[in-house]
């Protein structure tokens, strides 16, 4: 069990969610076994969230900004030049500790099944796409390492294709030599 006690309820909460949905699927998680894990009343837990959906949204968002501060974090040690977000984008999309994708996999249902999470992907899909297209690298260059990486990542979250370490390296590598348009 994880240690809820130093963090305020909302964060215990959001985080007791995203533990019980790397274990268990959407369909399992309800708002009793969220409390239980937190350690918060079911009454503390509908003070934050008044339904599934309003509990299951804010774990969607709190895995699109835990990702983007991982590439802002990466953004921030690369040079001032074009291709800065790209190159972050990348990195942070092939880390091990990339968003955990038991927890995705345990979402994709409920993704697909309500239109405001649907929304929701979307929403955060644009707005890479917007950034990444705005960071001085060809349109069509950085649409192709997007959606590479993109592929890499959904590969991942199906479990459809292993990739060992050195050959993420190697592809990871790759959509860099890209980025700086250097032929491969």
């Amino acid at each position: 069990m994880i240690d809820f006690e130093r963090k305020d309820t909302r964060r215990r909460l959001i985080d007791a969610a995203t533990d019980w949905l790397s274990h268990h699927s959407a369909q399992a998680l309800t708002l009793e076994a969220v409390a239980k894990h937190a350690g918060v009343s079911k009454g503390g837990l509908l003070h934050h969230f008044a339904s599934k959906e309003a509990l299951v949204e804010a774990v969607l968002r709190e895995l699109f900004a835990s990702f983007e501060r991982q590439v802002s974090e990466r953004a921030a040690g690369e040079p001032d030049q074009p291709g800065r977000w790209l190159r972050a984008y990348v990195a942070a999309t092939y880390a091990d500790h990339a968003p955990p994708l038991d927890v995705f996999v345990n979402l994709l249902s409920q993704i697909t099944a309500q239109p405001g999470l649907l929304e929701l992907v979307r929403g955060d899909f644009l707005r890479w796409q917007a950034r990444l297209l705005d960071d001085g690298v060809p349109a069509e260059r950085a649409t192709i390492v997007r959606q590479a990486a993109d592929a890499f990542w959904s590969e991942r979250l199906l479990d459809v294709a292993a990739t060992d370490d050195a050959s993420r390296q190697r592809q990871r590598d790759a959509l860099f030599a890209l980025i700086a348009g250097e032929a491969l």
